[in-house]
């Protein structure tokens, strides 16, 4: 299969599996079903899609239809921080902040250790794991999605738990990437075991998050500046959603 043979198909199963998933979400809520949330839909569509595709084509490996990680992190991703940000709520954000912030770090290490202590002794039981491989993947599952999180909520839910939770599993990343660099450098034969380590994952996530926050600050100043002299009365807007998507990017 070509390249642009594999692009169009590729496309073409994705937007086949978002259709289906709509259509079977608007279904169940047409005749009142509740027992199943959007996320688990659209889980369970990806979940069969896969299953019948490797069915079909029996050895995966060799598939030209793959998700690469580059393309989850340059088109799907972008949209969803966008919308997260664009739609934030941010008076009640900033009035909660101190208790998601504290429910962030504190939650994020206790599931942490938690889950590590867990898999840890658990693994034992089939194939062990290190010490320091129970860590890692503790610090990369204690990292929770707000999308799946807040999918789950009723739409009647109290607003300050809504921001709460939202904000509680957005900030509970920059601990988890924190604690995944700490713990896959402990790997590393040639480290030693100390706080040093911890605070070059600590400065170096910091600075990541600083240059985003720069960069998306920067981005917005653009926009507003180029819609305010190129835009006169909202008259073009088509300008406008187009120079909106591609500042999103």
């Amino acid at each position: 299969m070509s390249d642009t043979h594999a692009l169009f198909v590729r496309a073409l199963l994705m937007l086949t599996m978002i259709a289906i998933s709509i259509n079977v979400n608007n279904f169940f809520r047409n005749i009142k079903f509740h027992y199943i949330s959007e996320t688990a839909v659209h889980i369970l569509v990806g979940f069969i899609v896969a299953m019948l595709w490797t069915a079909i084509e029996y050895d995966t490996t060799n598939s030209d239809i793959q998700l690469s990680s580059n393309f989850f992190y340059m088109v799907l991703l972008p949209p969803i921080i966008f919308e997260g940000g664009f739609t934030l709520q941010k008076i009640s954000f900033f009035k909660n902040l101190l208790t998601i912030v504290s429910l962030a770090f504190a939650g994020a290490l206790y599931s942490t250790f938690v889950t590590s202590v867990i898999m840890y002794y658990l693994s034992k039981l089939v194939s062990p794991w290190t010490l320091i491989e129970s860590l890692v993947f503790g610090s990369l599952i204690s990292s929770t999605d707000p999308v799946t999180v807040l999918s789950l909520l009723p739409s009647n839910v109290d607003k300050r738990l809504y921001m709460i939770i939202f904000g509680e599993s957005a900030l509970n990343d920059a601990v988890s990437i924190i604690l995944y660099r700490f713990f896959t450098s402990l790997e590393d034969p040639t480290m030693r075991l100390g706080a040093g380590p911890f605070f070059v994952s600590v400065f170096a996530s910091a600075g990541v998050f600083l240059g985003s926050v720069c960069v998306g600050i920067a981005m917005a100043l653009i926009f507003a500046l180029l819609t305010k002299h190129l835009v006169v009365d909202h008259e073009r807007p088509l300008f406008e959603t187009v120079m909106l998507i591609v500042f999103a990017y």
